[in-house]
């Protein structure tokens, strides 16, 4: 299994193994990439550069920032900047995180941060993993609230399989 995870986080897999398992994809298969979050960016990044066989994408509540301009950036990065454990108390808040997942946590890099709200999802790349016959399979949360699902959901949409989970978070949990 190849799994990048997300911001902040270590050994986040297992957070998703119900969620995948439910949809019947989970697999120990090296020919199927899966990122989390900031780690969609990552395994579309690795999958582009990849020379070896890969037949799908999990995208798992991708960090898609493309609709949000350069002031938003700067803001999160200035606040991360200015206090990293009250910026990570509320980013924690605003996924869905729960104590019973410290375990998964590990210290963020401001280059990450900075990397991820930077990072632009773009048509082209997303048709070449197409065009090497990768399939895209997109997990995103109605109730999101690090990202617009509703626009992502019309951005992926177009490269393959998205399913919009009802009432659910960031981490693709119901939301109480």
């Amino acid at each position: 299994m190849i799994f990048f995870g997300g911001f902040g986080f270590n050994d986040d897999y297992r957070l998703f193994s119900d969620i995948l398992e439910a949809y019947n994809f989970l697999d120990s298969s090296d020919y199927r990439i899966y990122g989390f979050s900031f780690g969609a960016q990552k395994a579309i990044d690795y999958a582009l550069d990849s020379k070896n066989r890969i037949n799908d994408i999990i995208l798992l509540s991708p960090a898609f920032f493309n609709n949000k301009n350069d002031t938003f950036r700067e803001s999160q990065l200035l606040h991360f900047k200015k206090n990293k454990n009250i910026y990570m108390k509320y980013f924690l808040q605003n996924i869905g995180f729960d104590k019973s997942m410290n375990e998964f946590l590990k210290e963020p890099s401001f280059d990450d941060l900075e990397s991820l709200l930077y990072y632009h999802f773009n048509k082209e790349s997303l048709r070449k993993l197409q065009d090497k016959g990768i399939l895209i399979i997109t997990f995103l949360g109605e109730l999101d609230r690090i990202i617009d699902s509703s626009i992502a959901l019309d951005f992926f949409k177009e490269f393959g399989i998205v399913y919009f989970l009802k009432n659910t978070n960031h981490l693709l949990r119901k939301v109480k």
